[in-house]
């Protein structure tokens, strides 16, 4: 919006009425800020955006991009040529979801070989195909491909070169050749979970309009088997009551079981009754339009159910930013969204249980009556054990014993792990800050032994360090030491060797002090 703004006053300044398409084409391929808010955000302020400028960048873009899927994508060479030889695919996937069709190509890497093996990745073009390639946010089909001699299951099907379709998958019997009769076969029940995807995406994208504002406008999608994820404009998070009414909204007109009609015409009539075109996708002359009820009209390639009531129900499991001006939506859909009702009940019970059972509606205000008395007694146990490493560290502080004129405490300290032990040291450390000293404590903690040493100043200034103090010790119990001059840790495996590493801290401090 900055940037928006900073283009308006600038057009202003020079007397223009043209917000410049140069401008809306950065604010949307940088910044993710679509054309529609750019024209209607430009119209209040008097201006007009240049979109011939715009539609001019978009297109060179778009040619870079088939560019760069040419040179990087290692069988798109292969695919052109088949696309070259063969033609467009035939799509019968609105009407069927099994069909007659040839093999017209197979393409492995930059080659098209004759045919592919049991075990072999191939990306198979056929001439007529009911697998709906992905596009317009919705995935592409899954199921398999069978000819009189294999069978190929097929993972992903995307949009190929000159208006084919790939199936991408695994030969998983016989061989595969090219020119073959073959049987494809969609993944029904997968499909059908996408289709109501898609019809509840629709719904979705009508009702956060009505809800929210015209402003909230849809700016991009993922429509999967079972869930959906929407993206659209919005200058704030949803509060809580509004996603309520967003999903109550959406699953009453779910249930009012009105029918989804798609038919073809031309863009400009399309239009003109007000569907819904989504910015970013490439329309022709000739569009799908999908109607939802009297409601919902889109410019949608992508397939749906044929009545509402088909969805079942709508779930929102998530709202959040995506970047400045956009929210994202995330919701499941159908069998998946009662599946998830189901886990949350679940989840509630067994809170309830935790918490002693009786009526769930009180469940809420019993867990947070029960995590404030936690909190007070956390609070209470750390006044007492602050008490007691009080006590222990004067209890501490009292063995420690000189060597060559610097106190050592080398003690074996129970019940601590290591970040009390390290705490512990430094506390002790701190009550003998003003003299030479070193502190060094011994602990076990998950079947290994541990070790801490913490130097005051005046020892460091004698060229001890807290590491080479505890070296050979650390040695002794099959390990290392490392750490900062003032403070380090170690320890090893050998537990049994726990009782003489003490000693060994002992000698070394005598070593380096009559060294230094």
């Amino acid at each position: 919006m900055s940037l928006f703004e900073q283009e308006v006053r600038k057009a202003k300044e020079d007397g223009s009425s043209v917000f410049p398409g140069e401008a809306a084409f950065k604010l949307h391929d940088t910044y993710g800020f679509p054309l529609e808010s750019s024209i209607e955000l430009a119209g209040e302020e008097g201006l007009r955006v240049d979109t011939e400028s715009f539609g001019r960048l978009m297109e060179e873009q778009r040619s870079r991009a088939r560019d760069a899927r040419k040179k990087g994508d290692g069988g798109s060479e292969a695919l052109n040529r088949v696309a070259a030889e063969a033609g467009s695919t035939e799509f019968v996937g609105y009407e069927h979801l099994t069909s007659d069709g040839r093999v017209v190509g197979i393409a492995r890497g930059d080659n098209l070989p004759e045919a592919a093996v049991e075990g072999q990745d191939v990306n198979l073009v056929l001439d007529r195909t009911p697998f709906y390639a992905e596009g317009g946010g919705q995935v592409g089909d899954a199921g398999c491909i069978r000819t009189a001699t294999g069978e190929v299951q097929v993972s992903e099907t995307r949009p190929g070169p000159g208006g084919t379709i790939v199936h991408q998958g695994v030969v998983t019997s016989g061989e595969i050749r090219s020119g073959q009769e073959a049987e494809a076969i969609v993944d029904a029940e997968r499909r059908e979970a996408t289709a109501r995807s898609h019809t509840a995406t629709h719904v979705l994208h009508h009702t956060v309009r009505s809800v929210l504002g015209e402003h909230a406008r849809q700016a991009g999608s993922l429509v999967a088997p079972g869930r959906l994820r929407f993206d659209f404009t919005h200058y704030e998070a949803v509060p809580r009551d509004s996603l309520d009414e967003i999903e109550s909204v959406a699953n009453r007109r779910l249930s009012d079981d009105q029918s989804v009609r798609a038919y073809e015409t031309t863009f400009d009539f399309a239009r003109s009754q007000g569907a819904i075109a989504l910015f970013g996708e490439k329309y022709g002359d000739i569009v799908r339009v999908v109607e939802v009820g009297d409601y919902s009209i889109e410019l949608c390639g992508g397939t749906h159910v044929h009545h509402t009531g088909q969805v079942a129900m709508l779930r929102v499991v998530s709202e959040g930013s995506i970047g400045s001006g956009f929210r994202r939506v995330e919701a499941l859909v159908g069998p998946d969204a009662i599946r998830q009702i189901n886990v949350e009940r679940r989840l509630l019970e067994e809170m309830n249980e935790a918490i002693g059972g009786g009526d769930p509606a009180q469940a809420p205000e019993r867990i947070r009556q029960a995590m404030a008395r936690i909190k007070q007694l956390e609070s209470e146990l750390g006044k007492i054990r602050r008490i007691e490493q009080a006590a222990l560290v004067e209890a501490l502080v009292k063995k420690a014993t000189m060597v060559d004129g610097v106190k050592l405490i080398a003690e074996s300290v129970t019940g601590q792990e290591a970040g009390e032990l390290r705490e512990l040291a430094l506390k002790a450390r701190t009550s003998l800050d003003q003299e030479p000293a070193a502190v060094v404590f011994l602990g076990r903690s998950d079947q290994k032994a541990l070790l801490v040493a913490a130097l005051t100043k005046p020892l460091l200034a004698r060229g001890v360090t807290a590491a080479g103090l505890l070296e050979p010790a650390a040695k002794a119990l099959g390990g290392s030491a490392g750490g900062k001059p003032d403070l380090a840790m170690g320890g090893g495996p050998r537990t049994e060797a726990a009782d003489e590493v003490l000693g060994l801290v002992r000698s070394r401090l005598e070593a380096l002090l009559g060294r230094a």
